[in-house]
């Protein structure tokens, strides 16, 4: 009798030690670097690396990033919004509450700037939204 009790004690004690087999754990261990790569993309890359240059296959809703000479300005009339215009052809929306006052202080037809936003369809063209103040800056 006391022999059949080592011997189940032995054989829990056993099992225990082998939990997980061979091959599970190596699944854990590729989940668990599987994970700690995508929070380490998450954490440590800029967002304008999650953003692609504003081009002609643009889609509504990307979020792109374009550098460009400001070739003209507009305040609306209503709202207080800036719309800049960069190398002729790329709108640029930015709206009041998204730092238009401060910006429109700041830049100037012929200064180059970088704008990084989301693109949008407004009286049927096509513009990129800034969202921040911070999304437009001076390229270095």
């Amino acid at each position: 009798m006391v022999s059949d009790n080592n011997c189940a004690a032995d054989s829990s004690t056993e099992a225990r030690r082998n939990f997980l087999q061979p091959e599970e754990r190596a699944l854990v261990i590729l989940l668990c670097a599987s994970l700690l790569s995508l929070m380490v993309l998450y954490f440590f890359i800029p967002g304008d690396m999650a953003s692609a240059e504003f081009s002609a296959n643009s889609m509504v809703g990307d979020s792109v990033y374009y550098t460009g000479e400001v070739t003209d300005k507009v305040v609306t009339a209503s709202g207080g919004h800036l719309i800049l215009e960069l190398d002729g052809s790329v709108k640029v929306f930015i709206p009041g509450d998204s730092g238009a006052d401060e910006l429109g202080a700041q830049i100037a037809v012929g200064d180059r700037v970088r704008v990084q936003g989301t693109v949008k369809e407004y009286g049927g063209e096509i513009e990129i939204v800034v969202n921040a103040p911070e999304d437009v800056t001076s390229p270095r």
